[in-house]
């Protein structure tokens, strides 16, 4: 028995010069199509705090701030129980209801249960804890938006040098 020889067709398009995307193709296929996995809410918000959160003091840009009131006030309830709550975690729950619930990133529904949230974080933090409500979940809720806000935002917005976040107008002129 001979075997038979398959004639080879023609694939149109299938030359020399492409002949680099066809070998691009086969790598794709083999190395699988999964993209690479994404990070989760929770390192995103890790890496955030590392690249816009400064050791102390406010932080130059909008994001970063809302990264650093959100894990101030995720600290103070996971460590301490909101103990040692005090005015700098009622001005980080200000900074939050003045700048997250931005209309462009968020609907109505959701800047609702934003404010919502911040709300029972306020509450857990002056008396709540006495009563055992701790707003854990509000919290996570809470930093989930914060990412959500990060991640959609179209570049970084800076404040003034001279303001702080709760003043009247202390965003930078973009240029």
């Amino acid at each position: 028995m001979g075997h038979i020889r398959a004639k080879a067709l023609p694939v149109p398009g299938l030359f020399a010069k492409d002949a680099g995307c066809m070998f691009e193709l086969i790598k794709q296929f083999f190395r699988g199509k999964e993209p690479p996995p994404r990070e989760t809410w929770e390192q995103t918000f890790r890496r955030l705090g590392r690249e816009l959160v400064p050791l102390a003091g406010e932080a130059e840009t909008l994001q970063g701030e809302l990264v650093r009131c959100i894990a101030n006030l995720r600290g103070e309830a996971q460590r301490n129980g909101w103990m040692n709550w005090d005015v700098q975690h009622v001005e980080a729950v200000e900074t939050l209801r003045r700048f997250l619930p931005e209309p462009e990133v968020f609907s109505v529904g959701d800047r609702q249960a934003i404010h919502q949230a911040l709300d029972r974080v306020l509450y857990a933090g002056k008396q709540g804890a006495d009563h055992g409500e701790m707003a854990y979940a509000e919290l996570d809720f809470l930093v989930q938006r914060v990412v959500e806000w990060c991640e959609r935002s179209d570049g970084l917005f800076y404040k003034r040098p001279e303001c702080i976040w709760l003043d009247d107008d202390p965003l930078a002129e973009s240029s």
